[in-house]
């Protein structure tokens, strides 16, 4: 039929309220993700393309390109919604400035940043805050904020979680420090550090650390992630 990005309301029983095509609305998206905000019932829809656009409930559009100076040549994977209101896309590596997690105002103005582009050259696992394809993105009724990815070619999985938290730092890296081993050829890797610098954008958001153990053939590396 020719007939891409089509939205359908249902009520809570399963019973049809309307239909939309996003792709009359803006025909630049492709690979469309929603959020919706509960409170207005503005539906927002992201795109590998396209921007950010926004329709009402009624499936009438708001706003077209939304934020399009910010998002221009970036790779949006994932929308989700904060509980204030304020809009976190998910970004493909190399991201914005190296930054993979935008929050944005409801006007599309850049708040916040965070993330590290995972380290192709180092390999092995995803560090605390590296991100490659951000995907699965959930927002807290708390305000932290939840990802999911694999890692396509190693099949390597990680689910982080961060938050914003808005007193002018941002991590942008952690250095991984070792604990004496406790037994032979394994050392104990102790992550539950934060580290941050000055973000120009005055906010804050930090990553929640684990602590892992790693087997190693003698003494354990130390490793700074950084953009």
């Amino acid at each position: 039929s020719g007939i891409r990005d089509r939205l359908y309301k249902f009520d809570a029983v399963g019973n049809l309220l309307l239909t939309a095509d996003l792709a009359a609305v803006n025909p630049d998206l492709r690979g469309v993700r929603l959020a919706v905000n509960d409170e207005t019932e503005a539906l927002y829809a992201v795109g590998a393309t396209g921007a950010l656009t926004v329709v009402d409930a009624d499936g009438d559009p708001l706003v077209v390109n939304l934020a399009q100076e910010i998002l221009h040549g970036l790779t949006p994977l994932d929308i989700a919604i904060t509980p204030d209101g304020n809009l976190v896309l998910a970004i493909a590596a190399p991201g914005l400035d190296s930054f993979g997690l935008l929050e944005l105002s409801i006007g599309g103005k850049l708040l916040d940043m965070f993330g590290l582009p995972y380290d192709e050259a180092r390999g092995g696992p995803y560090l605390p805050g590296e991100y490659l394809r951000p995907n699965g993105l959930v927002m807290g009724p708390d305000g932290t904020g939840y990802w999911t990815e694999t890692h396509p070619q190693t099949g390597t999985n990680q689910v982080q979680h961060f938050t914003f938290s808005g007193d002018g730092l941002l991590p942008l890296g952690v250095r991984w420090q070792p604990e004496p081993a406790t037994m032979p050829g394994r050392s104990r890797v102790l992550t539950r550090r934060r580290a941050a610098a000055r973000s120009p954008t005055g906010r804050r958001c930090m990553v929640r650390l684990t602590t892992a153990t790693r087997l190693t053939s003698g003494r354990s590396p130390a490793a700074r992630a950084t953009t």
